[in-house]
């Protein structure tokens, strides 16, 4: 897996130079930050930059910054480390001309009619331009290929997908064309029509792509091209299994008898958990948010532990975690270089904790399992693998969240607390 850092933006030299009382730094040393670079690159790169017309092809735009930072900093050369920003939605974007394709404001290209002439694409982001090209082919649609949940990375082999009760679920549309590819259907472009099997269970009361999950149960979700003369298959379905909410944690910590700590590194400015009590009230609506508002190199780090006593609800051989989310963007695995999962047994108080086992950067991987969109956020299941026998005296869990090398406003929302999850699912 990739590190998915929380890299420094530009406006974090303006927040370190801010700091002046309870500042991380040296008295003699002010950080320096400055743009040095900008490139747009494919979302995919295997996608290459050809789409037909009526599909769509993601770019990101990656911002370069030189960070200055104290004399004898590990991985620095000269006083400074070089780092990268994912600054996508803050980017103007343009196009050369929209009657062949057009961006928006997230670096989606779609193809609107074919040309021979490569279309420049152009992020400009303060006084940096970047610009990548994208050439609309001829492609004719052949096929539906399949459909899926949009919060999907991938397409289930089974074409199967779980989901929390109450989520709301869109759904995307992917077809085959004559030059080989497969990709997403952009529906403006193509009259798709979506239908569930059982709309007690998933309905789309409007009668588009969003499904809302009303009760626990099973529903064939299909999406079909209208006007599909020449066009074979013209629908495909997927498998979307609601299962109530508690299915993800067959074990919760929960208050009574559960007791909650947190604890934030020194070099961590104004690290706190916000409303710390909705990480074991059994509702997954609800949840606790850890902040890091301003952190400086590895240092930074927030941390929460429940614990409960004196029975043990861990189990050995059974996986453990958490329900996260992350305001304003995807959790994807990528997230894991940065959070770690502990086992610990702790006093009758929540304190004094021993770590037992620990999972995540440099231990046992963990595991992500998409739940849905919930109240909003995209909530996933963080989890351990089975827990071994180091865990059999563990009463409690403690997770970690660090904002990497350099970081700014990072958060990380934390909804409830499985003492034991449901088994992980290799991907």
């Amino acid at each position: 897996m990739n590190a998915l850092r929380f890299w420094v933006s530009a406006a974090l030299a303006a927040a370190l130079s801010a700091c002046g009382d309870g500042g991380i730094r040296s008295p003699d040393f002010t950080p320096i930050v400055t743009l040095t670079g900008l490139r747009v690159q494919p979302l995919d790169p295997q996608q290459g930059s050809q789409i037909p017309a009526g599909t769509t092809l993601s770019f990101r735009a990656i911002a370069t910054f030189e960070q200055t930072v104290p004399p004898g900093t590990e991985g620095a050369e000269d006083g400074v480390i070089v780092v990268d920003e994912d600054v996508t939605e803050r980017v103007d974007w343009q196009e050369m001309d929209t009657a062949i394709a057009t961006v928006d404001d997230r670096g989606v290209v779609l193809g609107v009619a074919p040309s021979t002439t490569p279309q420049r694409i152009t992020a400009t982001f303060q006084d940096r331009s970047a610009s990548t090209f994208v050439t609309v082919t001829d492609a004719e649609l052949v096929g539906v290929d399949h459909v899926r949940p949009q919060s999907a990375t991938a397409r289930d082999p089974a074409d199967r997908y779980t989901v929390a009760a109450g989520a709301n679920v869109p759904f995307d549309i992917y077809g085959a064309f004559t030059d080989g590819q497969v990709r997403r259907i952009d529906e403006s472009m193509f009259d798709v029509t979506w239908t569930s099997s059982d709309a007690s269970v998933a309905d789309n009361p409007a009668d588009d792509d969003n499904f809302s999950t009303l009760a626990v149960g099973s529903a064939q979700i299909t999406g079909a091209i209208a006007d599909a003369q020449g066009i074979s298959p013209a629908s495909a379905s997927a498998t979307l299994v609601v299962e109530p909410l508690n299915a993800f944690c067959e074990t919760e910590f929960i208050a009574p008898p559960s007791v909650f700590s947190d604890e934030a590194s020194m070099a961590c400015l104004g690290c706190e958990v916000q409303q710390p009590a909705a990480i074991f009230d059994a509702n997954v609506e609800t949840f606790g948010t850890m902040s890091i508002p301003l952190g400086l190199l590895t240092q930074s780090s927030v941390s929460v532990t429940v614990s409960q006593t004196p029975t043990s609800p861990l189990r050995v051989g059974r996986p453990a975690g958490f329900l996260v989310s992350r305001s304003a963007s995807l959790l994807s695995a990528e997230l894991l270089s940065e959070v770690t999962i502990d086992t610990v047994t702790c006093d009758a108080e929540g304190a004094n904790c021993t770590v037992q086992e620990s999972f995540g950067v440099g231990f046992a991987p963990l595991y992500l399992a998409l739940l849905g969109v919930i109240g909003g956020e995209e909530v996933n299941l963080l989890s351990t693998p089975p827990l071994g026998e180091a865990s059999a005296a563990a009463n409690g869990l403690r997770l970690t969240f660090s904002g990497g090398l350099l970081s700014a406003a990072a958060t990380l929302n934390v909804h409830s607390s499985c003492a034991v999850a449901r088994e992980p699912q290799e991907e």
